[in-house]
């Protein structure tokens, strides 16, 4: 027995219906010519329709597969841009930020031997600019709080270090080598993500959410 459908509902996908030769067998008779096909519907009514080649099938899931991406794109740009706007309420590069950085607790640097002093010796030659950056950092950083004056029996040698990024940025970065500090204290480090880091990760989980809804989708 065979079942003619006197109407065909479509899922609005933004593509047109494809018909193929077998569909077509179950509404003879019909008039094929090279660019169009015309069926007979049961009120006499002639129906036209276009005969769309491979290629061109192929370009307008190309476009649909486009589209769809451009529109993940532009989701995951907008989420990421959320994203950054919730860190920076939250974050901030100044250690003393008022307003974002409230944790007000001091933190402890337990000594594996309290009653030995940890003192490296400073062997490096310091030249006139080298001095003369070091008294102006220093005092930046007691004015603004982040150091203070100490009278602890500990040292630690400090340096300049001018690589490829202080060369870009056109200042030089002060180092203090706390290699001997660090290994006469106990450990109690944990690392914390960059910010970037915690981005690319929830870009990449944006992007895999996204492509498991269009499989979704699909099927």
């Amino acid at each position: 027995m065979v079942f003619i459908a006197k109407t065909i509902y479509l899922y609005d996908s933004g593509m047109k219906l494809i018909i193929g030769n077998n569909f077509l067998k179950l509404y003879q008779p019909f008039i094929q010519r090279l660019k169009t096909i015309s069926l007979r519907h049961p009120s006499r009514k002639i129906v036209t329709t276009n005969i769309v080649s491979k290629k061109e099938i192929l370009k307008l899931i190309s476009r649909k597969i486009f589209e769809n991406l451009k529109s993940i794109q532009i989701f995951i740009i907008q989420e990421e841009q959320r994203i950054q706007n919730l860190l920076e309420e939250v974050s901030s590069e100044d250690p003393l930020d008022k307003f974002k950085n409230l944790n007000k607790e001091l933190v402890e640097i337990k000594l594996k031997d309290e009653s030995k002093e940890v003192n490296v010796p400073n062997n490096i030659p310091y030249n006139i600019r080298d001095v003369e950056e070091f008294q102006e950092e220093t005092e930046k950083l007691l004015k603004m709080g982040i150091i203070r004056e100490s009278k602890s029996p500990h040292s630690a040698p400090a340096f300049y270090v001018e690589n490829h990024n202080e060369l870009k940025r056109k200042k030089r970065r002060m180092v203090i080598n706390y290699k001997k500090m660090n290994e006469a204290t106990v450990g109690d480090a944990y690392k914390l993500p960059h910010k970037t880091y915690i981005l690319a990760h929830l870009t990449l989980s944006l992007t895999i959410g996204s492509s498991d809804y269009m499989k979704t989708q699909k099927g």
